[in-house]
């Protein structure tokens, strides 16, 4: 898999030691995505070409023996060349005003290399008994990317839950421009001597009546970033908390916080630049399990609306397999990201299927 081009953000010494050792290993009949030394080393690509082009993700799940530790990974995220993470993405779990530290390294749970998707499941045993999951999802012709942390329970947090809370940072380049959207907790990345400014914004009325504002440059929104698990609407999200923006020290700061035994931490990049003026949303889905409402500890689901389309995500976090069911759909999962469509109802992008052993 050729990858010459080098985009303008890169750091050559960490772009460089992925590359070489996934080219070490690659296939000949690999495309977009790979692998490296037990996942170690991960490419997160939907260009066919490695030319740069598209969405590209280079991960390196560092060990928790290394100097950074192993809750500090080494990230490179660009769409079409435009960077927008460079650097680490650091994640601190604290429980009962506690952090805690690796007692272990990054562990393959699942890796699914399909043709329309690449999809990577590792965990890393924490203090206490706890587990950090965490999905990598990409689709390629959705051009989504999706991060998702997952804080799972020792058996004494399941009998007595404790608050818990998971804050994740990543660096950001100089070149890109952030910016939260003035509606909701949303983030905006925009491409470098972007002319763009918040003052000449522009609010319309929508054919449903609602206001909309409308940015005057659209063309230079590269991705837009999604914190699925917090509330949508405009407002301080000290409760559930908080996706923001530090310019002073370029990070992009993510804050999750639940009083329940289970932790669920998901953020949804959207890299189609068509879609940037669309009106969007999301809210909670409610999951049903058994004729009832199951509980919000034991699964979570969420629908993004993008325009006229709708996706759907869905996870189990209960300790044990369960039938339930969501926007009509019965499923026995692990993991579900798909489209709503009216017609079909749910149809996945992908499901993981629960383990029952």
């Amino acid at each position: 898999m050729s990858n010459d081009a080098t985009p303008f953000f890169s750091s050559p010494i960490f772009r460089e030691r992925v590359l070489e050792a996934i080219n070490s290993e690659l296939h000949e009949d690999a495309v977009r995505s790979a692998f490296a030394q037990n996942e170690r080393f991960c490419l997160f690509s939907d260009s066919f070409e490695g030319n740069g082009k598209g969405v590209e993700m280079l991960l390196e799940f560092t060990e928790s023996g290394s100097s950074a530790g192993a809750l500090s990974l080494p990230i490179e995220l660009a769409s079409n060349g435009e960077g927008i993470f460079l650097g680490d993405w650091k994640v601190d779990v604290v429980v009962d005003g506690r952090k805690l530290a690796p007692v272990g390294n990054w562990e393959t749970l699942c890796v699914d290399l399909d043709k329309s998707y690449v999809f990577c499941e590792r965990s890393l045993s924490l203090e206490g008994g706890r587990l950090l999951s965490r999905r990598i999802l990409l689709s390629y012709a959705e051009k989504i990317l999706l991060l998702v942390d997952e804080l799972l329970p020792s058996a004494a947090d399941r009998a007595n839950p404790v608050p818990r809370e998971l804050r994740a940072f990543f660096d950001v380049p100089s070149e890109i421009k952030v910016q939260r959207d003035p509606r909701s907790p949303l983030l905006l990345f925009r491409a470098q001597n972007s002319p763009y400014e918040m003052a000449s914004d522009q609010e319309k009325e929508t054919s449903k009546g609602k206001k909309e504002i409308v940015p005057s440059t659209p063309s230079t929104i590269v991705a837009r970033l999604f914190p699925l698990g917090l509330p949508s609407f405009d407002q301080e999200q000290s409760t559930h908390g908080d996706l923001r923006f530090y310019a002073d020290l370029r990070k992009v700061s993510f804050r999750v916080v639940s009083t329940t035994s289970t932790l669920f931490c998901p953020l949804l990049f959207d890299f189609n630049r068509r879609r940037a003026l669309r009106d969007f949303s999301w809210t909670p889905l409610t999951v049903g399990e058994n004729l009832t409402v199951a509980d919000k500890k034991d699964a979570f689901g969420a629908k993004l609306q993008l325009g006229a389309e709708q996706y759907v995500l869905y996870a189990s976090t209960s300790e044990r397999p369960a039938v339930r069911s969501i926007l009509g759909r019965h499923l026995l999962s692990d993991f579900l990201f798909g489209k709503f469509i009216s017609t079909r109802g749910v149809h996945p992008l992908v499901e993981i299927e629960l383990d029952e052993n």
